[in-house]
């Protein structure tokens, strides 16, 4: 429907009503007809085009409620400091692996072996191997975060706040390591914690804002 195609959008309606052993009736007219927008005497059709659809997303746009009440503008408030001051995301993390993670590993080696550190040799299998063994290693806070959060003395403002406090542990405590194991080490500790830290922030951040 977004690029204008009725017909085709009608018969998916029809492929998946078959699919669950249903018929449906809906028209192509019926489709075009509540297209339009009665407005007094006038009607106009609504446009499928990217930057019509745009505007139907943003007309209504109000970051009012947000600030609604004090609770909740202290809570909105909390809420972007928190993700703002957090090491930086796993999906942004991930996303600018491929182009700087040699470049960052170099400069980690660098930077250890000038303070007498045998971090190994650094090489692509190296590298991307221990890449696969820190988002296995997180996979268990993923999974431990539902259990976390039921418990009544710690729920989410306590998992989040406990598993913040360790992950920022690991990270200064991988700043210790003399061997690139050590330093795998730390950082496998630190993709369980931070795992745990997410898994509360992505399920408390839509909780807490107004439908």
């Amino acid at each position: 429907m977004g690029h204008g195609r009725d017909k085709d959008a009608v018969e998916v309606i029809h492929k998946v009503a078959k699919y669950n052993g249903k018929v449906s009736e809906f028209t192509l007219e019926e489709l075009r007809e509540v297209e339009k927008i009665g407005s007094g005497n006038e009607s106009k059709k609504i446009g499928t085009n990217v930057k019509a659809a745009l505007q139907r997303k943003f007309i209504n746009f109000d970051i009012k409620p947000l600030s609604a009440t004090r609770k909740l503008a202290w809570s909105t408030s909390l809420l972007i400091i928190i993700w703002d001051t957090i090491p930086s995301s796993p999906t942004g993390k991930f996303g600018r692996l491929t182009s700087s993670l040699r470049f960052s590993i170099s400069i980690l080696n660098a930077s250890f072996v000038s303070r007498g550190a045998n971090v190994g040799d650094g090489s692509m299998y190296i590298t991307y191997g221990n890449q696969v063994i820190l988002a296995i290693c997180g996979i268990p806070g993923s999974l431990l975060v539902g259990y976390l959060v039921e418990i009544t003395l710690l729920g989410r403002r306590g998992t989040l706040s406990i598993s913040a406090i360790l992950t920022g542990v690991f990270i200064l405590a991988s700043t210790t390591a003399r061997r690139s194991n050590s330093l795998l080490g730390w950082n496998c500790a630190y993709s369980f914690t931070s795992n745990i830290m997410y898994g509360v922030l992505y399920a408390m951040t839509p909780e807490l804002f107004p439908t």
